[in-house]
Parts: structure tokens; sequence; C-alpha cells
């Protein structure tokens, strides 16, 4: 069992899947366990890859250690520039959601989404369908239907994503990919900063030597 668990592990993580309670419970489990985690490690360590934990500690995924790697960087870029034309459209569901939990609270791995409850609240207030609506077009999800019709095609195509697990019919459970995508959005604006800070310093250093000329 434990090999085949480890096998199942490594591959998911190079698809670049998530691992979590949610989404999946026995690869999250295993690599709970310090011991299988450094195994994972080692492995991945020969293609220059290393696990990463969501820094509120519900999912696992894989990383590149050597991100200075022209290579590497250029793959990451891709990801994030894919990732990045998703980022309004998932950011604004985020807002939609918290607006329709009833303590206001940000969606988060293994909380639970009810169509039926979401539909309720939905169908009751034309701003939120007008929301809904934006939220489906920057999906690139075309042709005027009801609300009830667009809700589940957006609850269909996050749960594609892995951003949502169907538990039983039209009840739906988050998973760790919008912990990931929180952390992910956190590095970005940490590396704007970094480069804003660079680039005011470059700034300040010429306008200094300037005034020595």
């Amino acid at each position: 069992m434990s090999n085949a668990t480890f096998r199942h592990v490594i591959e998911k993580l190079l698809q670049g899947e998530l691992l979590c309670e949610v989404s999946d419970e026995a690869g999250y489990l295993y690599l709970q366990l310090e011991d299988n985690l450094d195994r994972v490690n080692q492995h991945l360590a020969v293609l220059g890859r290393g696990v990463a934990l969501t820094s509120d500690m519900t999912g696992y995924y894989c990383v590149y250690l050597d991100v200075e790697d022209k290579g590497v960087r250029n793959r990451l870029n891709h990801q994030f520039h894919a990732l990045a034309t998703k980022w309004e459209a998932l950011l604004m569901w985020l807002r939609l959601t918290r607006q329709l939990s009833p303590e206001a609270h940000p969606l988060s791995a293994r909380d639970i989404l009810k169509e039926s409850e979401l539909l309720g609240a939905i169908e009751s207030s034309s701003a939120l369908q007008a929301e809904l609506e934006s939220i489906a077009q920057r999906f690139q999800m075309r042709g005027k239907v009801d609300p009830r019709t667009r809700l589940n095609q957006l609850l269909r195509f996050l749960e594609k994503e892995g951003f949502l697990v169907e538990r039983h019919p039209s009840v739906y459970q988050a998973t760790a990919r919008w912990s990931m995508l929180q952390d992910q959005m956190e590095f970005i604006r940490q590396q704007e900063g970094i480069q804003l800070a660079d680039r005011e310093h470059d700034q300040a250093s010429a306008q200094e030597q300037e005034q020595l000329i």
C-alpha cells in the first residue's frame, strides 16, 4: 500500500495536482507523515522539484527548487500568465460567495457550498444575477441562460479546475486550491513590491550620479 500510495502521490504532484483532504485524502494523509514527505522530496529533488505546503497547511503541491534557472523562470512565467487570465473571475467568485455567506466568511478549504442555497439568494437579487453573469463572461461562458443554468455551469467549471469537489448531488466542497491561489497572488504581490523597490533604488542611484556629475 505504501509503495502504491508513493507512486500515486509522485504522479499527482508532477501532474500539477494539489493534494488535500478534500481532493485526495489518501495522498494528503500520506504526506502528513514526515518520513513519507522526506521520501517524496528526495525523489523529486532529482528532478529539481520539491513539495510545498499552503500557508494554511491544508494542501501539498509541487514546486521548482531553483527558481533562478532561466528555463524554470520561463515555465513559471507561462504558468502564472495562464492562471492570471482567470484570477479576476476567481476573485469575483470569492467575493460573491462571501456576500452569500451568513457570516461573510471567505471561501476556504473544506467549506461546503449548496447549489440550492446559492441559487435561492441569487434569484432574489438582480444585482447578484448580474454579478454571476459577469463572472461567467470572464470565464468565456457565452450565450443567454437563466441563473440556475449559469450557476450550475460555474460550479461544474470550478469542479473541473480542481477548486471544488461534488460530495453529493448539487453539494460541493472547496479544496485547498483556493489557499494555493491566495499564496500565489501574495507571492506575485511581493515580487512586484521587490521589483518596485529595485526600480526606485536604481532611480535614486541614477539621480545621485547625475548630481555628482
